[in-house]
């Protein structure tokens, strides 16, 4: 299976794998956490789900969603609300759709350059060929 590298509060790079991976992980988190029956389970998969949408490049969705997480007392968080968890749960998909078509879009324009690049090397390489030929028939 493949793994993301471990990067420490660090926003990943559209289009490349961490990305990819990040955005997948993120949809298997929010299923985790629809399953989820006990609450501080259910708040520790929402804490990764703001972290991923952290990494994903939302840091300003990411810290609301810390903010109402809440921070631990004496280990534990209080106030794990269904509404709370259906919050996130639409936040995943929500940032999960949206992150996929930025990478998708990025993913197209990388490959739209990277075609231009190509058919430009090939163009040079023709008129260079027609311009040795026309040397040689002389």
């Amino acid at each position: 299976m493949k793994t993301e590298k471990k990067t420490p509060k660090k926003v990943f790079d559209l289009g490349s794998k961490s990305y990819s991976l990040a955005l997948g992980r993120l949809l298997q988190i929010r299923k985790e956490l629809s399953e989820q029956k006990y609450a501080q389970l259910s708040a520790l998969a929402m804490q990764k789900i703001a972290e991923k949408i952290e990494l994903i490049g939302f840091e300003k969705i990411a810290k609301k969603l810390f903010d109402k997480l809440g921070k631990p007392t004496d280990g534990l968080y209080q106030d794990i609300t269904p509404e709370k968890i259906t919050l996130f749960i639409e936040a995943a998909t929500l940032y999960w759709q949206k992150g996929y078509a930025q990478n998708e879009a990025h993913k197209a324009e990388v490959k739209a350059i990277k075609r231009q690049e190509t058919l430009a090397r090939i163009a040079e390489t023709t008129k260079k060929r027609i311009q040795e030929a026309k040397e040689n028939s002389i």
